[in-house]
């Protein structure tokens, strides 16, 4: 008796109920308590993808059979498909579900302390694809794109290039701006959200923080991309004077970047668009280009620096 009773409850580990519970249930129940702490719905979505990798590999694992040997061993099968980054970021993910299981006494050690998260030897030609370069528009290739979007572009695609590459703003800072963040008289842009819209569906959006308190910003703007905002702020009016009595759920929330119907347009319109003018011209990029960086590489080519 005495026996059994310090088998299920050596060291304050529940060793039957280790035996019972699999990984997949441990992260799950996890993933509820992590969700409860109050995260952004997209850290929600990557911790579950990372879940997904690691249930690939030992859902089904006893949580009394997992130990670090084991999850080193799974750990070096992630780093072989997977990219590093990405390898480290599921390993962090593992990290905080262990972590949970050693408090609630269903480990005794959190298998992935100290674990070892390999690295890949890379090509030369792998080196040169992960270059920074590729991640953004030299001042050259900014002008090319720019005089694209004049040349062939469609209804708004000038309003938002424009607006990315002169502010430096994220495309979900942009789409989540209002008629009433823009301020003509100072010629700024109020910076204090951002859309997540995890489907690409314009009535199922959120407004959300920026990405850091530090993404809170005033920007100030050239009087040329005010002018080319200003009228489209008028065009908006007048579409919302015509449009509210045409659709019987107009949204009517003011904003910048929106459909006939008031709505806001979704990440995946932009970068369709883009993608559309970058094969229209000579550019050469195979990763996907942000305009934050190119704004920076632009500032910093204008002060010589780079």
């Amino acid at each position: 008796m005495e026996e059994t009773l310090r088998q299920i409850t050596f060291d304050e580990v529940d060793i039957q109920r280790a035996k019972r519970m699999t990984f997949n249930e441990l992260a799950n129940e996890w993933l509820e308590v992590y969700d409860a702490t109050g995260k952004k719905k997209s850290s929600i979505r990557v911790r579950q993808k990372e879940i997904n990798v690691l249930n690939r590999y030992m859902a089904k694992q006893p949580l009394s059979d997992i130990n670090y040997r084991f999850y080193q061993s799974v750990i070096n099968n992630i780093a072989k498909d997977y990219a590093r980054n990405t390898s480290l970021g599921i390993n962090n993910c593992a990290n905080m579900i262990f972590k949970y299981a050693v408090k609630a006494n269903l480990l005794k050690d959190n298998p992935a302390r100290d674990i070892v998260v390999p690295k890949k030897a890379k090509k030369v030609e792998e080196i040169k694809q992960d270059n920074i370069s590729e991640k953004f528009l030299t001042t050259e290739e900014l002008d090319e794109f720019l005089d694209t979007v004049d040349a062939a572009g469609l209804e708004l695609d000038k309003e938002i290039f424009y607006t990315l590459a002169f502010s430096g703003m994220r495309t979900g800072e942009l789409l989540a701006l209002k008629m009433s963040d823009l301020d003509f008289e100072e010629r700024t842009i109020d910076i204090s959200k951002n859309m997540y819209n995890e489907n690409n569906n314009m009535r199922d959006y959120e407004l959300t923080p920026p990405k850091t308190e530090g993404s809170i910003r005033l920007i100030d703007m050239e009087p040329e991309i005010m002018d080319l905002l200003q009228n489209l702020v008028h065009e908006n009016k007048k579409n919302r004077f015509k449009y509210r009595y045409w659709y019987d759920d107009y949204h009517d929330e003011d904003f910048l970047f929106c459909h006939k119907n008031g709505y806001p347009q979704v990440p995946r319109f932009s970068g369709s668009r883009m993608k559309r003018l970058i094969q229209l011209t000579g550019i050469q990029k195979k990763r996907r280009l942000t305009f934050s960086d190119t704004h920076i590489s632009v500032c910093l080519q204008k002060l010589k620096l780079i």
